[in-house]
């Protein structure tokens, strides 16, 4: 019994958490994954919902001379296994296809070049032959 616990509570966190990850990392996401309680509420349902999970896999290993319901062990590790293949791609979807941000190491960037770090005169044209007269104190 404890088998079949675990293992439905593991792939209820995992596919809670491929659709909260799904929802989160979307291009455009939604007004309410903007809230601070919505993601603590998320994080809190899965961190024990996999907390549960592992209790009970614990459980049944620790008893595992008196456990008498291996079918139903197995057939739920199954259908969870298989339920988790075909969801969890599609639940992580709306994330994989958010757009790359542009960046000076992208080659499709199209902007100005990064200026170097240590100009002491940003933004300035630069003056060959003269030193900067600041000295550090």
């Amino acid at each position: 019994m404890f088998a079949v616990l675990g293992v439905g509570l593991l792939a209820a966190a995992v596919l809670l958490f491929a659709w909260t990850y799904g929802q989160f990392q979307r291009p455009q996401p939604k007004a309410w994954t903007q809230g601070e309680f919505a993601a603590v509420s998320l994080t809190l349902a899965v961190t024990c919902l996999l907390a549960f999970s592992l209790a009970s896999l614990g459980n049944f290993l620790v008893n595992l001379d008196t456990e008498t319901r291996w079918l139903e062990a197995g057939a739920t590790l199954a259908v969870a296994i298989l339920l988790c293949w075909i969801l969890v791609p599609r639940l992580l979807a709306p994330a994989a296809r958010s757009a790359e941000p542009p960046s000076a190491l992208n080659p499709g960037f199209e902007g100005p070049p990064p200026e170097p770090a240590n100009d002491p005169h940003p933004g300035s044209p630069a003056r060959p032959g003269r030193r900067d007269k600041r000295r550090a104190a």
